[in-house]
């Protein structure tokens, strides 16, 4: 959709599909919107410039200071390592790969330690893998390690790199891939009655994560508020999933009791929505047991239609959209979405929807049963909960 923050939530704003027919013309990252940072994209795959450009739009959006950068943690998570410059490393010398070594190459953490590289990040970086959940168990764990005291400031976020051969020939195997005979930019329909599966993209998303005083005090551009999350594993298998959706509602549900919430409190939903027969079914029938007869009601939007599944990178796209949706006001479209299921009642749009939003659940599914569930809400409203004798607040990201 874009090479930043603007210009891919006016594309989302569209309703468009980007995908497309893959050719080998990725886009260039070398310009860096102004940051000084050395990008050596020739050099280093897609994975790792994805990271870098998304972290350095997000630390000079945040004003972040070196003093407030050196004891943060960067937590960036991928689903794997970068395969297309991995079989580019191996069929080299290696002596095309610039500054990056075997173990940068086969480690999927090297897109997180680039990023506390290039920023001077000492307070520790992680890179948690849970599949196409990845993107928010990373926001999550970045979260944790505030609330725990370990820092005041994360970096979190995702990257991947998935258009490869052999992965795009597993994902049709597993039977989860769009028809090949299908118009690339219609083919993944999240949804609806004529979903045949996913397309797979390619990308990254970073934000800030500060504990809330510390923003505050320094006038930090807060976007909007993360209250917290949970993850839990459906154990059903490799791409199937609890049809009922037991596990999704009792995550949810315990969520919502960890902050004193009712299912009303919810404006809307940012739904996983693979177009897939079964995942779009088990989590629309998780939805109707969560919010009874106001699921059909409830905005709700998924952007894999538009921008294909961006598996580990998912999860961290899909929530930066749900804060330019806080911040605009705005429900997103889903792209494709032309012929509702009738069996599923979610209230979905192929055009974007104005109207008042406080509060967004975002939902992520991955392969192998990785489940994660997110609330995030508009800054101006108080989530301050008493624990025993500690007052919890939630933590500010941008």
């Amino acid at each position: 959709m874009g090479l930043d923050c603007d210009s891919s939530w006016q594309g989302l704003l569209t309703g468009r599909g980007a995908a497309r027919w893959l050719e080998q013309d990725f886009p260039d990252l070398s310009n860096s919107c102004g940051a000084s940072v050395p990008w050596k994209s020739e050099n280093a795959g897609r994975l790792v410039p994805f990271a870098r450009r998304a972290a350095a739009e997000a630390i000079l959006q945040s004003g972040l200071t070196s003093t407030l950068l050196q004891p943060a943690c960067c937590v960036i998570g991928t689903s794997k390592i970068d395969m297309p410059f991995f079989d580019s490393f191996a069929r080299s010398d290696g002596t095309s790969t610039g500054d990056m070594s075997l173990m940068d190459v086969v480690s999927p953490a090297s897109a997180a330690t680039a990023v506390a590289k290039d920023w001077g990040c000492e307070g520790g970086t992680l890179c948690p893998v849970a599949a196409c959940a990845t993107g928010l168990v990373s926001i999550l764990r970045g979260a944790d390690l505030i609330r725990s005291g370990t820092c005041s400031t994360a970096i979190v976020g995702s990257s991947d790199a998935a258009l490869h051969r052999g992965l795009l020939a597993s994902y049709r195997r597993l039977g989860v891939h769009a028809r090949p005979d299908d118009d690339p930019a219609t083919a993944c329909r999240p949804f609806d009655r004529d979903r045949t599966g996913f397309v797979v993209g390619e990308g990254a998303a970073c934000l800030v994560l500060e504990e809330w005083e510390q923003a505050q005090s320094r006038g930090a551009p807060i976007l909007a508020e993360f209250l917290s999350g949970r993850i839990g594993s459906d154990p059903t298998g490799l791409t199937r999933v609890d049809s009922g959706g037991e596990v999704l509602v009792h995550i949810v549900s315990q969520l919502l009791n960890e902050w004193n919430l009712t299912p009303n409190d919810i404006s809307c939903v940012s739904l996983h929505g693979t177009a897939t027969r079964l995942n779009d079914e088990a989590e629309a029938i998780a939805l109707m047991k969560l919010f009874g007869e106001r699921s059909s009601l409830l905005p709700a939007f998924g952007i894999k239609g538009a921008i294909g599944h961006l598996m580990g990178a998912a999860g961290s796209v899909e929530t930066a959209a749900s804060v330019l949706c806080l911040q605009h006001q705005t429900v997103l479209p889903t792209c494709n979405h032309r012929e509702p299921d009738q069996k599923l009642a979610v209230s979905l749009s192929p055009e974007p929807r104005q109207t008042p939003l406080t509060r967004i659940l975002k939902l992520s599914l991955g392969f192998g049963g990785h489940i994660a569930a997110a609330l995030i809400q508009t800054p101006s409203f108080s989530s301050t909960r008493e624990m025993g004798q500690w007052q919890s607040r939630g933590l500010s990201l941008y």
